[in-house]
C-alpha cells in the first residue's frame, strides 16, 4: 500500500474518531472503540494525535452518552478552530460562531428592512464585522459559511440567483468575503444547512439509521425548500438544484410565482402566501389581529393565536396551505420513499393541530411503510448548519504535514 494511501486511511480514521467525539462527547476510549470499531491501539494513537494537534482535550467532567466521571474522556477543544455561520433569511440575518462540535460560542442577528440584494450584502458584511470584533480571539475563526434561500450558484463570475430578493448578490460573493476577512468562505442552500444541523444532533442509533436510509428536510417558511439526505450523503443534483419542492407546480393555471411559473406550491402554502391572504382580509375588514392580543400587520403570533382560537378565516387559510403541503409530501414520499421527513422554518412553530392534520393526511394516503414526520423548529439551525458544512475542511487544515491533504 502506498504512503499516500496510508496517509488517506489515517486521516479518514482520525476524522471518524473526532466525529464521534464531537457528536456524542465527552467519550472515553472504550466508548470510542465500541462506536468506531477501531482497535484499542488505533484509538490510543488517534486520540494522542488529536490531542497533539489541539483538536480535542482531555475532559474530567460527566461523559456525553453515559453518566459518570472519567479523567480519560475526550471532548472537542472549544478554544480553537472556530467557524462563523450565517443564515440569510428574507427578513433577518442571524449569525453564530461555533466550535467543531457545533457548540455555540457567539451569536448576533439583525432584521432586514428591505430585500434589495445589494443592501442585504452590505448588512452581511456589517454583521460579520460585528462578530469578528465580538470574539476574543478572531484569528481562531477559520471559515465562514452562508445559508441562503433559492437556487445557489457559488461559481465566481455568475450572479447569485436568490428568488426572494430584488437584484442579484455578487456571483463571487465567497471571494469578496475572503478578501474582506482573510478567511475562506462558502455559500450553501439553506435547507441543506438545516438538515445537517439535525442530522448531526441525532442520537447514535437514529444517526446510524439515517446513514443507511433517506431523510428529507422541508424548510416551510416564507419560501419552501427541501434538502435530501440519501444514504447519509447530501444530494444536490447534477445542477445543484435538487430539493426545490416549493417550485413544484400544483396548479398549472394558478397565480404567477416569483420563479416565473404558475401555480407553484409556494404560491399556496408558503408562510408568505398565508400572510398575504391574511393582510388582504385585514384590509377588507374580515380579520382584526387586535382581537387576539396583537396589533399592527399580520404577524406569526397573531396568526397562531387566531388558529388556536379557531378563527374561521385563519382556519380556512392555514388548513388550505396544510392540505397543499400534504399533496406535495405524498409526491415526495412516492418518489424517494424516505424514512423520515423533518419540518423546519416559520411554519414549524404552528400549533400542533396543524401538523396533526398534515400527518393524518399523509399517512392516510401513502402506500407501503409509513414515513416518520417530525417537526423540529431550532433557533439558528441555518447558521449552525452553515458552519457545520465546513467542519471537515477546518479539521483537515489542522492536521500536520504528514496527513494534510490526504482527506
Amino acid at each position: 500500500m502506498s504512503v499516500k494511501a496510508n496517509a488517506a486511511g489515517a486521516a479518514s480514521s482520525l476524522y471518524r474518531v473526532l466525529d464521534y467525539i464531537r457528536r456524542y462527547g465527552p467519550l472515553a476510549k472504550k466508548e470510542l472503540q465500541r462506536h468506531t470499531g477501531l482497535s484499542w491501539g488505533s484509538i490510543s494513537t488517534y486520540t494522542a494525535r488529536l490531542l497533539a494537534d489541539e483538536v480535542i482535550v482531555e475532559y474530567a467532567g460527566p461523559r456525553g452518552i453515559h453518566k459518570g466521571r472519567n479523567p480519560s474522556s475526550y471532548a472537542v477543544n472549544r478554544r480553537k478552530n472556530w467557524i462563523l455561520g450565517m443564515d440569510v433569511q428574507m427578513n433577518r440575518l442571524s449569525a453564530v460562531v461555533t466550535a467543531l462540535d457545533s457548540h455555540l460560542l457567539y451569536s448576533a442577528a439583525v432584521d432586514l428592512k428591505n430585500r434589495d440584494a445589494a443592501g442585504v450584502f452590505k448588512n452581511i458584511i456589517t454583521l460579520a464585522e460585528l462578530l469578528f470584533h465580538k470574539v476574543k480571539t478572531p484569528g481562531e475563526i477559520k471559515r465562514i459559511g452562508f445559508s441562503m434561500p433559492g437556487l445557489i450558484n457559488p461559481k465566481p463570475g455568475k450572479p447569485l440567483s436568490v428568488y426572494h430578493f430584488t437584484g442579484v448578490f455578487p456571483g463571487n460573493m465567497a471571494e469578496l468575503i475572503k478578501e474582506r476577512f482573510g478567511v475562506p468562505a462558502a455559500v450553501f442552500h439553506d435547507p441543506d444547512c438545516m438538515l445537517m444541523t439535525h442530522f448531526n444532533s441525532m442520537p447514535p442509533e437514529e444517526y446510524k439509521m439515517a446513514c443507511a436510509g433517506n431523510v428529507v428536510l422541508i424548510r416551510w417558511s416564507y419560501g419552501i425548500g427541501s434538502a435530501l439526505l440519501l444514504n447519509g450523503k447530501l444530494y444536490y443534483g447534477d445542477h445543484r438544484a435538487a430539493g426545490e419542492i416549493g417550485h413544484t407546480i400544483v396548479d398549472p393555471s394558478g397565480p404567477l410565482c416569483i420563479c416565473g411559473n404558475r401555480g407553484c406550491l409556494e404560491v399556496y402554502a408558503s408562510f408568505r402566501a398565508i400572510l398575504e391572504q391574511v393582510h388582504a382580509a385585514m384590509e377588507e375588514g374580515r380579520f382584526d389581529p387586535a382581537v387576539y392580543g396583537q396589533s399592527g400587520g399580520p404577524t406569526r403570533d397573531a396568526l397562531w393565536a387566531a388558529y388556536r382560537q379557531k378563527d374561521p378565516l385563519i382556519l380556512s387559510v392555514v388548513n388550505r396551505a396544510v392540505d397543499y403541503m400534504v399533496s406535495a409530501v405524498i409526491n415526495l414520499v412516492n418518489i424517494l420513499d424516505p424514512r423520515m421527513i423533518i419540518f423546519e422554518g416559520e411554519f414549524a412553530t404552528a400549533p400542533g393541530e396543524c401538523f396533526d392534520r398534515l400527518k393524518a393526511g399523509v399517512l392516510n394516503r401513502i402506500k407501503g411503510e409509513p414515513v416518520t414526520i417530525r417537526v423540529l423548529p431550532w433557533e439558528n439551525s441555518g447558521a449552525v448548519g452553515a458552519a457545520e458544512m465546513l467542519v471537515q475542511e477546518v479539521f483537515f487544515e489542522t492536521l500536520r504535514k504528514d496527513l494534510r491533504g490526504a482527506g
